[in-house]
């Protein structure tokens, strides 16, 4: 066991009480929440939380279905996990609460901020959009497309476990500079479950939450990743920022920031950077 830790298990994240998500809690101080994005542990964070810990009391999050915990029974997963975070918070009394999200992690801090609860005071969101779908194709509606979820895990059926490796392996790679990083990636991706992994992925693509976002009330801070591209040459830090901007511009109260140097896992990639716009960026 971690030092200081204190591990919970809610044992209902919804009202049918399905599975359990995992939650660590370690340091003191007000609390942030860390919600890591799909098919990823909370170990994600391991890095972030050895340098907030004196400050801040730290709440890590596992998701259902990911790296090895236990997965829902039935969907709608994104609105199981967000009801799950809210009573979590709810049930410890936290109040000035920071939510902390990477990618699905970050669509999620959107969901919850969208209903004002009191007992927010800032959201900081890692490399994550109110409409992914949107950033690949600005034609795009929203909507859930269950043909698509079914084909995916259709995909992949024809391959062994060592070739699904090999192309988690490759995914990795695309998403994260630090190489010391690729295997634990992949270990999480394949203790996941591939059912929650796509309905997530389906209800993400098919959610616009573009207009719904200027209900926020608290300080919205955008972290955007960009790492240089000699092959893409208009992906420049100032065609980040536009994107980014573009998709948040609803939010009251905002600011969008882009990495120096990173792929999606900033907490990685820019780890110090992160870190300091955590500490230093003001909450309502």
């Amino acid at each position: 066991m971690k030092p200081l830790l204190l591990v919970f298990l809610l044992a209902a994240i919804s009202a049918n009480a399905q599975s359990p998500f995992h939650v660590e809690v370690t340091g003191s101080g007000k609390p942030i929440l860390f919600i890591p994005g799909l098919i990823s542990s909370g170990d994600v964070w391991d890095e972030t939380i050895a340098k907030l810990s004196d400050s801040f009391e730290c709440h890590v999050f596992t998701l259902p279905g990911f790296a090895g915990q236990p997965p829902l029974e039935n969907g709608p997963y994104l609105d199981a996990f967000q009801r799950g975070i809210t009573e979590y918070i709810m049930s410890k009394g936290l109040t000035e609460v920071t939510l902390v999200g990477h990618s699905l992690g970050g669509f999620l801090s959107l969901k919850i901020g969208i209903d004002q609860p009191d007992f927010l005071s800032r959201i900081i969101v890692v490399d994550a959009l109110p409409f992914l779908a949107g950033a690949m194709n600005p034609a795009a509606k929203a909507g859930i497309d269950t043909t698509m979820i079914r084909n995916y895990i259709a995909s992949f059926e024809p391959y062994s476990e060592e070739q699904i490796r090999g192309m988690r392996a490759m995914s990795a790679k695309t998403n994260v500079l630090d190489s010391t990083y690729w295997e634990s990636l992949v270990d999480w991706t394949m203790a996941s479950d591939l059912t929650t992994e796509a309905n997530a992925v389906g209800e993400l693509m098919g959610t616009d939450l573009r207009a719904d976002v200027a209900k926020i009330q608290v300080p919205v801070l955008v972290l955007a990743a960009y790492a240089p591209n000699p092959n893409y040459p208009v992906f420049t830090p100032e065609y980040v920022n536009q994107m980014y901007s573009g998709q948040y511009q609803a939010v009251p109260d905002l600011r969008v920031e882009v990495t120096p140097n990173s792929r999606h896992f900033i907490m990685h990639d820019e780890n110090e950077w992160m870190v300091e716009f955590i500490r230093m960026f003001p909450g309502r």
